[in-house]
């Protein structure tokens, strides 16, 4: 039993540097879990603050950029913590605990947020991002009083489900190279224009993490989807739409009017420059606006500025190696012979062990971007034991050839792998650090990202959105690629799950997003908590985790099979 057993841990504002992360798999390979959602949060979570955001007196400071930072949503994240007051500690007690053996909340750790100043500033950020949907010099100078309103024109009761839709949703609109006409298209309708429009201004905002922004033109091109009539004029858009306040309509009218709006073109350059950077495993949108606010513009830029970001975060160099690689796709029989060579080696090892294909391969998709497996044991509850199976495969199948990188270590793949690290390291004429034990480790990993490499050939599909066709590695960066034409290297995840929580981590791996959060919903209106553990009634009676049909059952839905479950959102988006 791990040390962290039961116990829940907050990251805030993210957990993206390598420290962080490095803690996150700590917490994970001794039982404990990381919460990556608002549906998780609960008073017995502990909050780990980084380090960089408190002062010499355990106060938070530089509040503003803290709650910027947030991946989760701070409008709910940070408010729960200032009324419900849970644990709040340094991040790095993780280690200091595992040390002693024990938790403990020594008062030097704590972190002091509940301060009334805390909360003024919280009500002070809020308010200022609510008001400025239109303060932006590139755009207009009138504000929005009801962009912030949750609900759609008609169906008003479905405003959980309107919060709850995913930024995936505003990605999937194509981007003109040029960015700067938006209805030269010929037969596209002024709403289809409209949501491109509002969802690159979303988006641009998500990248600059300006949340509040970027969830009012989020709600605003959900609308406008969800409108069944054609859009002729701002007024008509304010009028019918709820989600469309004075500022949004007079956006629309502009459009209409222009086939533009001032601005859009700053959101193309800007998401094309830090697409550069953050489609590179382990590079975050905080790094990638940090490299881009010093004028850097490849990653041969950013070692000669931060050299030691490539020793400290080991990962971006085999996401930086296999760039291009990793933003192909691959078709389904290509996925196929992954899972056999994976099933064929696993049977050697484990008879008794089972793994399966999630994601969007199980939804029916005809290509897939990675490959999440899950693996499972009759009657094994032991996450432990799971993570054993999973690390005795991972090493075999390196021996066999078939796996180019590890992105996580375990003692014994170190052994193996570290080589492998050190050759990267050097070939970017970096000095290797003297510390014997170089990368850092982690004993009973319970899950393992890996590059995989099949021996058969396969032509490389390309991403279909217009974006990631424009994003190829700079001239001065391809001296690091090990991307292959004929034999690309593929993203392949690992995770475990216990036997008795099948039902419902197929719910949560199997997606997408949007329904995940579309069923978690249901189960709160309904008085149940819906996780990838189970469902419950409050806090910790289970009802039910093992037969996803059965949880549908009790929420008093139908059973919706994964191959109809983005039809079902989408259904529901037009309706």
């Amino acid at each position: 039993m791990g040390l962290f057993q039961g116990k829940k841990f907050l990251f805030l504002p993210n957990c993206r540097s390598s420290t962080l992360s490095f803690l996150s798999q700590l917490i994970e390979s001794n039982d404990g879990t990381v919460i990556n959602d608002v549906e998780e949060l609960g008073k017995e979570m502990i909050t780990l603050i980084n380090k960089s955001f408190i002062d010499e007196n355990q106060k938070l400071t530089n509040k503003e950029l803290f709650l910027k930072e947030f991946e989760l949503d701070p409008s709910i994240v940070w408010s729960f913590i200032i009324h419900e007051k849970p644990a709040c500690v340094e991040a790095n007690c993780i280690s200091e605990w595992l040390k002693m053996g024990q938790i403990t909340f020594l008062p030097e750790f704590n972190v002091l947020i509940d301060d009334e100043n805390t909360k003024n500033d919280y009500r002070l950020i809020s308010e200022n991002a609510d008001q400025g949907l239109d303060r932006d010099s590139s755009l207009e100078s009138q504000s929005d009083t009801d962009i912030g309103s949750q609900t759609s024109y008609r169906e008003k009761d479905e405003s959980p489900f309107i919060q709850a839709t995913s930024r995936d949703e505003i990605n999937d609109s194509p981007i003109s190279e040029t960015g700067a006409n938006l209805i030269d298209e010929e037969n596209i309708s002024n709403n289809e224009t409209l949501v491109k429009a509002f969802g690159r201004l979303a988006k641009r905002y998500e990248i600059k993490s300006d949340q509040y922004r970027a969830k009012g033109y989020k709600l605003a091109k959900i609308g406008i989807e969800r409108y069944p009539h054609e859009i002729l004029s701002g007024e008509q858009a304010r009028r019918d739409i709820a989600s469309v306040g004075p500022g949004i309509a007079k956006k629309i009218q502009i459009i209409l009017d222009t086939g533009s709006l001032p601005g859009l073109d700053e959101s193309f350059d800007l998401e094309k420059k830090l697409n550069y950077f953050t489609q590179c495993h382990d590079v975050g949108i905080y790094s990638a606006k940090r490299w881009d606010l010093l004028g850097l513009q490849s990653f041969s830029d950013v070692l000669k500025k931060f050299p030691e970001v490539f020793i400290r975060d080991w990962p971006i160099l085999f996401g930086w190696s296999y760039y291009e690689d990793w933003l192909m796709k691959m078709s389904r029989d290509e996925c196929d012979e992954i899972l056999n060579v994976i099933l064929t080696t696993l049977k050697r090892i484990d008879p008794a062990c089972s793994a399966e294909l999630q994601g969007s391969y199980v939804r029916g998709a005809q290509e897939c971007g990675d490959l999440d497996i899950l693996f499972h044991k009759e009657g094994c509850d032991s996450t432990s034991e799971l993570g054993r199976i999973m690390e005795k495969l991972a090493l075999a199948l390196y021996d066999q050839g078939y796996i180019e990188c590890f992105l996580q270590l375990s003692p014994k793949i170190r052994q193996v792998f570290g080589s492998r690290i050190r050759e990267r390291v050097r070939k970017c004429k970096l000095k290797i650090p003297l510390q014997e034990e170089y990368p850092p480790a982690v004993d009973n990993l319970k899950k393992y990202f890996l590059g995989f490499k099949l021996k058969s050939e396969f032509k490389p599909r390309y991403l279909e959105t217009s974006a990631d066709k424009l994003i190829k590695l700079e001239p001065d960066d391809r001296f690091m690629s090990l991307s292959s034409s004929s034999h690309p290297c593929r993203r392949v995840d690992f995770f475990c799950c216990k036997y008795s929580e099948l039902g419902a981590a197929r719910i949560q791996w199997t997606g997408p997003k949007e329904f995940n959060r579309w069923i978690r919903i249901k189960a709160a209106q309904k008085g149940m908590k819906l996780t990838q553990h189970g469902l419950f009634r409050g806090e910790n009676l289970l009802l039910e985790s093992f037969d996803d049909k059965r949880i549908f059952e009790l929420l008093g839905e139908e059973y919706v099979g994964p191959e109809d479950r983005n039809r079902m959102i989408k259904k529901r988006q037009k309706q």
